[in-house]
């Protein structure tokens, strides 16, 4: 249940009241007074399916000009009334209210700026720390999420107001984070680390994760749940992305700056398309002509987009997961065949593989291996060209 406050100049009282009274029976009144007149105040409790009607009812009618007419929805906790049933409180918001949600939520103030700037710093130091818990509080204060819901909803209701800032915020929001991480000072911080490398790593599953994400994101945004937001948040990893992007795009690590782009692209992708889809299903519609064709057009722009992006993403993706596959199955046999030449003496191993060639440098105790043999073995597995280095370290026995 939601309570209704609607204001209207004191001469409007009747046409209001006609349109109010098809939608509830408990209407009070009360008479307000402003700078430029006297004003009536109805107060209803309304259901929550009915809310979007009645605001359109109350807005086309003639007789209320243009700034005259105030709405205010307010969350009612619960309706006791003795003698009658309690109602059950629906937690799903008005189309009205969501549409004033995602206004707010495709704007950015400097407070906005400012969290994202922080935000990325601290996932920065989280990451060079190796410290998952820093970086996903980073990820908990950075306002990225919003402005996707938002852009999402604005397809589908039609309005281009919406689209464009929040789209824009978006991007540039992200862009920011990854130009914080880039510019903050890394002192003795060379080489990527574990956690860097597995915020990093575009694998398929990636793809429908971000998908199930974007619509839990919808979802709680239909909710008005801030603390699911806030998981939803964790889940869909904007900000370590970002800040890996820009960490190791300052030490020169550029295929880890590419890995972590696709990243940020397919949760990018995945949050406007699955919650495009899913504001439609839970039937989120525009409310005028204009905005349904505006709506239709706009959702079909946004999930041909959005749908090919993902679909090259993922092709791209299932490319680097069948690469690494392939170089893992490979790296394996490589150790299966030195460890049984070896035995217990090597004391370290470094494999290079640069396209059909393989380098392995092997520091042993006392090895008594042949080399050259050791050479054809590994090719004869492998089926490309190899050569070994054999660092042989004598242990004297006393």
């Amino acid at each position: 249940m939601k309570r209704l406050e609607i204001t209207v100049p004191r001469n409007n009282r009747d046409a209001v009241d006609e349109v109010v009274n098809e939608f509830c029976e408990d209407v009070t009144y009360s008479e307000v007074k402003k700078e430029d007149g006297k004003y009536v105040k109805f107060q209803m409790i309304v259901e929550p399916d009915d809310i979007d009607e009645l605001i359109e009812k109350v807005r086309h009618i003639k007789e209320v000009k243009s700034g005259d007419l105030t709405v205010e929805i307010i969350e009612e906790e619960a309706k006791i009334e003795k003698g009658k049933k309690m109602k059950n409180v629906s937690s799903q918001l008005s189309t009205q209210e969501m549409y004033s949600k995602a206004l707010t939520f495709s704007q950015f103030d400097i407070s906005s700026w400012v969290l994202i700037m922080l935000s990325a710093g601290i996932a920065v130091f989280g990451m060079m720390m190796e410290n998952v818990m820093v970086v996903v509080g980073a990820m908990v204060i950075a306002p990225l999420i919003g402005p996707f819901i938002a852009s999402s909803f604005g397809f589908v209701i039609g309005d281009r107001r919406i689209i464009k800032n929040s789209f824009m915020n978006a991007v540039f929001g992200v862009a920011i984070a990854i130009l914080i991480a880039f510019i903050i000072p890394k002192p003795g911080f060379e080489e990527p680390n574990a956690l860097m490398e597995m915020v990093a790593n575009p694998t398929l599953i990636i793809v429908p994760l971000s998908i199930f994400v974007g619509s839990a994101s919808a979802l709680t945004f239909v909710s008005g749940n801030k603390e699911q937001l806030a998981g939803v948040a964790v889940a869909i990893a904007l900000v370590p992305p970002a800040a890996v992007s820009g960490i190791s795009l300052s030490i020169g690590a550029i295929s880890m700056f590419l890995n972590s782009l696709i990243v940020i692209l397919t949760n990018m992708a995945a949050l406007i398309l699955a919650g495009s889809i899913t504001f439609k299903f839970v039937g989120v519609s525009p409310s005028t002509y204009y905005r349904k064709k505006v709506s239709q057009e706009k959702m079909k722009q946004a999930i041909m987009i959005s749908a090919v992006s993902i679909l090259l993403i993922s092709v791209f993706v299932g490319y680097l997961t069948f690469q690494n596959i392939q170089s893992t199955n490979l790296r394996s046999d490589i150790d299966q065949v030195v460890d049984s030449s070896f035995s217990d003496n090597i004391l370290s191993r470094d494999v290079e593989i640069s396209g059909q060639q393989i380098h392995i440098e092997i520091m042993a105790f006392n090895p008594e291996v042949d080399v050259e043999a050791l050479e054809d073995q590994l090719e004869a597995r492998t089926g490309r060209e190899v050569s070994v280095e054999l660092i042989a370290l004598k242990a004297e026995t006393r």
